[in-house]
């Protein structure tokens, strides 16, 4: 007998951090934040410095949003 896959719920869909997206797409993501000042200016009021896994991405982005 096989078991029934799992189903998607809203709690199931809910991330913490971007961790799931991988190191790589994180500092890509805060590259793009140093080279495209309207994309983060846009963005700023949603983003949080403990989305990312990284400590030297969490300083980063933290400085970024002080600063602005």
């Amino acid at each position: 007998m096989a078991s029934k896959p799992a189903s998607k719920n809203k709690d199931d869909l809910k991330r913490n951090d971007l961790g799931y997206l991988g190191i790589e797409f994180q500092e890509k993501l805060v590259k793009v934040f140093f080279e495209d000042k309207t994309f983060f200016e846009n963005i700023q009021s949603i983003v949080d410095q403990n989305m990312f896994t990284s400590e030297h991405l969490r300083r980063i982005v933290g400085i970024m949003k002080n600063r602005y």
